[in-house]
């Protein structure tokens, strides 16, 4: 052949046994439907020009995907090839549209989760700051009613011991005056 085939002939030849039988009624009925819209379509395009009346490949696989009902975005015959071949045509395809419209559907619906989740960590670290205030205003009011913790002195063997006022024979003496 020489050269890639168009849908049209690749779906013919997966779904043909060497007998030339369909290998099952749906390949028939999708290739009978194709080949009758072509046929149309090459008749307007004879009608409508006086060169040559073949369609391109490329429109040959236009008329096919178009054709064809697709079931959940997928184009009978075409299995793992459909993405690379639909990407290959100028305009819009239904299965790429159905997709994009899905992506964009799935990208909504995480940005408002996103915004979300968004509006309830600020709440939380809002609550958390409030909370914090409150703790360093009740520290605040602690520090201006209990005095400072005793002061640490070091005794003769290198230790601290804390000394507390009025513990000494003269503060004793000192206080009962």
């Amino acid at each position: 052949m020489g050269r890639n085939p168009s849908i049209i002939e690749l779906v013919d030849r997966t779904y043909r046994r060497s007998d030339g039988r369909f290998v099952d009624p749906r390949a028939e009925r999708v290739l009978r439907l194709v080949n009758e819209k072509l046929s149309q379509l090459t008749q307007i395009a004879a009608a409508s020009s006086s060169s040559g009346t073949n369609l391109s490949p490329t429109d040959q696989d236009k008329c096919y995907v178009e054709s064809i009902e697709q079931n959940k975005g997928r184009i009978y015959g075409l299995g793992g090839l459909q993405r690379d071949l639909l990407q290959d045509f100028g305009s819009p395809v239904r299965a790429q549209v159905q997709i994009d419209t899905d992506q964009q559907r799935r990208i909504e619906q995480l940005e408002r989760s996103l915004q979300h989740q968004k509006e309830e960590t600020e709440r939380q670290m809002a609550e958390q700051q409030a909370k914090i205030t409150n703790l360093e205003h009740m520290i605040k009011l602690l520090k201006g009613v209990h005095p400072p913790p005793p002061s640490t002195t070091p005794s003769a063997d290198g230790t601290s011991s804390a000394r507390t006022p009025g513990t000494t024979e003269d503060e004793k003496t000192e206080s009962l005056n």
